[in-house]
């Protein structure tokens, strides 16, 4: 899942994501704020990345987007394309991929499983990723659209719950059969909180017999893997479905099933499970599965049965290299497809993906990490009904296409599809302390991404996984980033390289046992210092040039993040307003604050939830003012301390039950969050008086979504650029940003055009630290008057 332009080896490629929330003071010496610009003065700007350029491949390919999910062709109108961002949401096309739009960011979720197209060409979506990794996020049932997804109703919510939809089909005869089959979704944050989601309902393969409207339990999933579900066109009341590493068949659409089990492996040793069935072969069906008795239990076997499934061959795969790889590789990447006309001609991918014409016997490497001619870790592929040479691709990198990919040599077989495709997943986003138009963030599998002047394609500056991002407040030429290690530019961003020296002993592929993309911090009220965060807290006040340990520092227990019961450093914030004081969050839910630099630490956490602790922010002019905010679902998501930690207030009401990932404070004391549905902000009492009093009671306060037009997706990081606009960081529509009212930076000071403020109907108010926050319902959403954010 890494892989790109000066890429470095997989341990240490890309940046890590830690938030500065409190990065808003980076400009604080001598800006004065110009109100932003953008055509709705109340609402949420996209400023990018419409698609990233510089993403070079020896193919040609220079362009790419973000994480592809699904690929549905209208059969009807073959230039009429929908796709599926993993959290971006269905964007469609009219003109075969060359201009796209988005459909769906006003949705329940933007996780994005399965797309169905049913003969009268009503759209069906299955939310929720059904790859198997942490940055899979979970849904919210299934979206219908009736008129080419100009609007939507939500069906099944009850039924699937926070489930993810892996597959939707669509019977071809009889199109108010719909069948579904559901898996576990995951939750994730900017350091990797990866928490498995309860979907509060059952597991399994649904059926429905009125076209979405209600649903029954037809084959229930104890491992929560229902996987793919494919008709046989010869006999569409035929259907192969995969439950648990079983291969299943049903004679009558649905109603009863069979295991078909002559030839495969056991079922205990299978993971996850592709089908693929011949339209021109009756009884020819293929199945791609994940062996998890193989030595790396990501690899992949492929098998074929002539006769419907009654006896199962093994079908050589590509040497040497396994297709998925290594790493749980078929988990996360599984595509398998045969070609309409020929059943011999397949397409299987993984981490890579391939093609055979002589039904398994040579195989030709179309392109990803073996062969760079095409972006890595394949999730999806479509035939055009009009001409299935033409296939398009879903993959890590985005969208793809071939003219003739059944033929094509792999170097000349590719061309991008992704200009206009805004679904990139950012892990952070950091903001130049005097260009208001210059920023830079980490991406999933898209690197180190940066803008340049109002432009909506970005560039890639280095390619990976890439988390942590930020600019030295003195010298911006200067730009920090991390995935696992931490590395430096000095050059604004056009060569990196790692800053290790310290951390561990040469050649340093790894730092100590982590969190996967490991928090750092900057210091802005001291230039050259920097904090980073394993199961134990390391500083330099050198850039990175040198690392070390203060003393006696911080260290958790266990040297060891990876079992869940082991601690981890997760996130780390250190005062605007001095660099003296700083506060470490873990992913156990625990709260350090050093008052010294870092050099002695109190534990402050008392009546906190436990949770995966995601962001701290502090008070720009006050250090023992700060707002702590964890994930995972039930109970409180975000904290605030008056007296540096030493006791606590839930200040959650009024918010949804989802996780809280990003935490912002901005010069006047105004809390704003991002959550798995965008951003809210909080709205202050009569009198300034803060969210805590003085004993460590929250006092009564409202919380309201932050503005119109931000897609309902995953906010990672929140941060405000030079000229006091917020921007927020999405997991899978980019970076976004809102102007802000009465934003003061330095001594001077401008009123922007206020957001439109959306607030609940209901006010709460709070109770104190030591009391329990009943159940609550977000009631009617009504917009206020264009108030102005005290």
């Amino acid at each position: 899942m890494r892989f790109g332009k000066n890429v470095l080896p997989q341990i240490i490629i890309g940046l890590v994501i830690t938030q500065l929330l409190t990065v808003e003071t980076l400009s604080v010496a001598a800006v004065t704020v110009q109100p932003g610009s953008g055509p709705d003065p109340g609402g949420w700007q996209f400023v990018g990345p419409s698609s990233i350029r510089d993403c070079p491949l020896p193919g040609g390919i220079t362009v790419c987007s973000g994480r592809v999910t699904a690929i549905a062709v209208d059969p009807g109108q073959p230039s009429r394309i929908y796709v599926g961002g993993a959290l971006g949401g269905v964007w469609k096309s009219t003109d075969r991929g060359l201009d796209w739009t988005s459909l769906t960011d006003d949705q329940p979720s933007l996780a994005v499983g399965s797309i169905a197209i049913d003969p009268s060409g009503s759209l069906y979506v299955g939310t929720g990723e059904g790859n198997r990794g942490c940055t899979a996020y979970y849904g919210a049932g299934l979206l219908k659209s009736m008129d080419g997804g100009n609007s939507w109703v939500q069906l099944g919510a009850s039924t699937f719950g926070r489930s993810s939809l892996n597959k939707i089909v669509v019977s071809p005869d009889s199109p108010n059969i719909v069948m579904a089959s559901t898996s576990q979704g995951f939750s994730n944050s900017p350091t990797f909180s990866c928490g498995l989601v309860d979907p509060l309902v059952p597991f399994g393969l649904y059926v429905s017999l009125d076209a979405g409207n209600s649903w029954r339990l037809a084959m229930p999933s104890s491992r929560g893997t229902a996987g793919d579900i494919a008709v046989d066109p010869f006999n569409t009341s035929q259907v192969y479905a995969a439950v648990d590493g079983t291969v299943y068949l049903s004679r009558d659409e649905g109603v009863s099933w069979e295991a078909l089990s002559t030839g495969l492996p056991p079922p205990n040793s299978v993971g996850r499970v592709a089908l693929s069935v011949s339209a021109s072969s009756s009884g020819t069906v293929y199945a791609a599965l994940q062996d998890l008795s193989l030595p790396f239990p990501g690899q992949g076997r492929l098998f074929r049965t002539s006769d419907s499934g009654s006896t199962w061959m093994e079908v050589p795969t590509p040497a040497p290299t396994n297709f998925c790889g290594a790493f749980n590789g078929c988990a996360y990447n599984l595509v398998l497809a045969v070609d309409p006309t020929d059943a011999e001609t397949v397409y299987l991918g993984g981490n890579d993906l391939f093609r055979t014409t002589d039904g398994g016997n040579n195989w030709v490497d179309l392109g990803g990490y073996g062969n760079l001619v095409l972006h890595p870790d394949q999730h999806a592929l479509a035939f055009s009904p009009e001409d299935q040479t033409r296939v398009y691709v879903g993959n890590d990198g985005g969208m793809y296409y071939s003219a003739e990919a059944n033929t094509c040599l792999p170097a000349s077989c590719w061309t991008d599809l992704n200009s206009g495709l805004g679904i990139t997943q950012f892990y952070s986003v950091a903001a130049h302390p005097t260009d208001p138009n210059l920023f830079f963030g980490g991406t999933q599998d898209n690197g180190i991404t940066l803008r340049l002047g109002n432009s909506l394609e970005w560039r890639q500056a280095l390619g990976g996984d890439a988390g942590f991002t930020g600019f030295d407040p003195v010298e911006p030429s200067t730009m920090y980033a991390a995935f696992t290690i931490p590395l430096r530019s000095d050059d604004g961003g056009l060569s990196w390289t790692t800053k290790t020296n310290g951390l561990c002993v040469a050649p340093c592929n790894a730092l100590d046992s982590s969190q996967p993309f490991v928090p750092m911090a900057i210091d802005h009220a001291s230039p050259g210092t920097l904090y980073l965060g394993t199961y134990r807290l390391w500083k330099t006040t050198d850039r990175g040039d040198n690392w070390f340990l203060p003393s006696p520092g911080l260290s958790l227990p266990g040297a060891n993040c990876a079992p869940a019961s082991s601690d981890c450093i997760s996130t780390i914030a250190v005062a605007p307003s001095g660099g003296r004081v700083v506060y470490v969050g873990t992913k156990l839910g625990k709260l350090f604050v050093s008052t010294d630099g870092g050099s002695n630490f109190s534990e402050r956490d008392t009546l906190l939830p436990g949770h995966f602790l995601t962001k701290i922010a502090i008070n720009p002019q006050d250090p023992q003012k700060a707002f702590a905010t964890f994930s995972g679902f039930g109970g409180g998501h975000i904290f605030a301390t008056s007296n540096a930690g030493i006791s606590w207030a839930d200040i959650s009401a009024g918010l949804p039950d989802f996780p809280a990932n990003a935490v912002a404070v901005g010069s006047r004391g105004t809390v704003y969050v991002g959550t798995d549905q965008g951003v809210f902000v909080q709205q202050k009492r009569s009198g300034g008086m803060g969210l805590v009093n003085a004993i460590g009671q929250a006092r009564r306060v409202s919380w309201s979504i932050l503005g119109r037009g931000l897609p309902k997706t995953a906010v990672y990081d929140l941060t405000l650029a030079a000229d006091g606009a917020l921007l927020a960081a999405t997991f899978g529509r980019g970076i976004w940003r809102i102007n802000l009212p009465r934003i003061d930076v330095g001594t001077g000071s401008a009123a922007s055009t206020p957001p439109i403020i959306h607030s609940v109907s209901f006010q709460f108010s709070l109770r104190d630290k030591f009391a329990s926050v009943s159940p609550f319902s977000l009631g009617t959403i009504w917009p206020c008057n264009r108030r102005p954010i005290p």
